[in-house]
């Protein structure tokens, strides 16, 4: 007896039919896994050496690595000692010579010796003197004002960069915790939707949340890394040789102040007003010099 067995034709139509809703189905979509693009050298990401600077430690880098600032120090000390050299000026100046002479002459040898002690002490000059020592100490004066300048330009600078860098560093970790998120519902959802428990509309939503999350968290590196270079370009520090980081930033303190105490503070602690005053002065001594002479 032979087992009557089914007829194929059967077996091909339900093989049509699975393929022809394989066909109707939406394939499903593949993304790459989600990873951190490469960061460049100085960027301090697990790395051994890296030295963490609080925003005092950064102040301290910048006014040593500036230039700026180090030709402004040449210029405050070469204004403090010429207005020592006016200063001097008023007072007596004393010159003192010694002279030995020695040789033959008619036979006979002989040594000389000669002492000269000149003093000189200026009476009057139609006060030059002293418009010299004034211009002389405006001029020291402008001088130390304008490092006073850039210092606190440098000291504003720092600490912009610094706070940019912490609430980018702030931001980044949280997308990057949201983009781990998005991450499990994404692939939640495409677990889901390969079973058919979820509709191809919902799982679409998820993967474009997910796929905005990771442009969001590609976009807030480049940012990052922006910050990290400000940084390195403020302390005046070459990103090849050196590795820093920066501290926790502390939190903001409020300051209660009217406008009328603020004005009256800057009026008072700006150094462009003061050297703009002081630039008056000079042209009036300035101009009483020339009368003189």
């Amino acid at each position: 007896l032979k087992v009557p067995q089914k007829p194929r034709p059967i077996q091909k139509k339900k093989k049509e039919e699975e393929k022809s809703k394989n066909k109707n189905k939406t394939p499903p979509i593949s993304i790459p896994e989600l990873t951190v693009s490469q960061n460049p050298d100085f960027l301090p990401v697990n790395q051994a050496h890296v030295k963490v600077l609080s925003l005092k430690d950064s102040i301290k880098a910048a006014v040593e690595n500036s230039l700026s600032l180090k030709v402004n120090r040449r210029q405050v000390r070469l204004a403090r000692q010429k207005e020592k050299d006016a200063w001097r000026a008023l007072f007596p100046a004393a010159s003192l010579k010694w002279e030995e002479t020695s040789g033959t002459t008619t036979g006979e040898d002989f040594k000389g010796r000669e002492f000269y002690l000149e003093l000189q002490q200026p009476i009057y000059q139609g006060g030059r003197l002293v418009n010299t020592l004034r211009q002389a100490r405006a001029n020291m004066h402008v001088a130390e004002y304008s490092y006073r300048k850039a210092k606190d330009d440098l000291v504003y600078e720092v600490e912009q960069a610094y706070y940019i860098l912490a609430s980018t560093k702030s931001n980044y970790r949280e997308l990057l915790e949201l983009a781990v998120l998005a991450k499990q519902d994404y692939n939640i959802a495409e677990k889901e939707y390969h079973l058919g428990l979820q509709r191809e509309i919902d799982f679409l939503n998820v993967k474009n949340l997910f796929q905005e999350t990771k442009y969001k968290l590609l976009s807030i590196q480049k940012d990052l890394i922006l910050a990290y270079l400000t940084l390195y370009q403020t302390l005046n520090l070459n990103p090849e040789k050196s590795h820093i980081d920066i501290a926790e930033s502390p939190a903001p303190k409020v300051l209660k102040i009217d406008q009328k105490k603020c004005l009256s503070l800057a009026v008072v602690n700006r150094p462009d007003l003061a050297v703009k005053k002081i630039l008056v002065k000079f042209q009036a001594w300035r101009s009483v010099g020339s009368e003189n002479i």
